[in-house]
């Protein structure tokens, strides 16, 4: 459970290192949270995923700003970005 969830770190933080240089070059940028959809994902992810696309600035209602969630060690959400621009 603990290597999953910091796989899964490890893997969005790399991403988000360049999501924020592409951010910081002027480039506007929005996200979608994307579970697995199996009947493990809990509903705080869920209501993630139901939010749909937001400014990549923005948090999501549980308060996370990428997947996965901290609180939560099974996660097995991502974030997926989009350049609009």
């Amino acid at each position: 459970m603990i290597a999953i969830n910091q796989v899964g770190n490890a893997y969005e933080n790399g991403r988000y290192t360049a999501f924020d240089d592409l951010k910081r070059q002027g480039y506007v940028m929005k996200k979608i949270w994307d579970t697995v959809g199996d009947d493990k994902v809990t509903p705080e992810c869920r209501n993630n995923e139901a939010q749909g696309w937001i400014l990549y600035e923005q948090n999501r209602p549980s308060g996370d700003n990428k997947a996965p969630r901290h609180s939560n060690p099974r996660c097995r959400c991502t974030t997926n970005v989009e350049i609009t621009n």
